[in-house]
């Protein structure tokens, strides 16, 4: 529906609530449980305790800046974002555990793969592979999955 504001800034009309950062998140981390099996995940903003001795994947979601495809209104906005897991595994575990991991989780997220939530279809346009750091008990090798959504406004 279309929507009016009037001079003295009173809304005309209702507006459909809209979901999409939270869609397209959700999408995203429906991929990303699909791909991490039993491998523990400390998701952003939760409180985490890793078990010693145990590997566990670190998310970050980092949405970049809308771009608006026409001008108007009902035209399409294109979406992107970036996704960072963090491949942790025991330092002693040495480097090649981690990348075993990022390849298990590249194994199911692949460039091209669309996932979608609430009908909400999410690209995964490019997949790469980071630095390896050394954290005191812990080796981590950054895995950075792009992704893209075109919605219509």
């Amino acid at each position: 529906m279309i929507a009016s504001i009037t001079c003295n800034g009173t809304l005309s009309g209702t507006l459909k609530p809209r979901t999409v950062f939270h869609d397209i998140e959700s999408a995203l981390n429906t991929l990303i449980l699909t791909a991490v099996g039993s491998t523990p995940v400390a998701w952003e903003n939760v409180k985490y305790e890793p078990s010693v001795g145990t590997a566990f994947i670190q998310v970050f979601h980092v949405p970049l800046r809308t771009s608006p495809m026409s001008l108007g209104y009902g035209g399409y906005t294109d979406h992107r974002g970036v996704v960072q897991l963090n491949m942790c595994v025991p330092s002693d575990f040495g480097t090649l555990a981690a990348i075993l991991l990022a390849d298990k989780m590249t194994g199911t997220i692949r460039r091209g793969i669309v996932t979608t939530y609430n009908s909400v279809p999410v690209r995964i346009s490019a997949i790469s592979v980071g630095s390896m750091d050394i954290q005191k008990a812990w080796a981590i090798l950054p895995v950075t999955i792009n992704w893209q959504c075109y919605l219509p406004d």
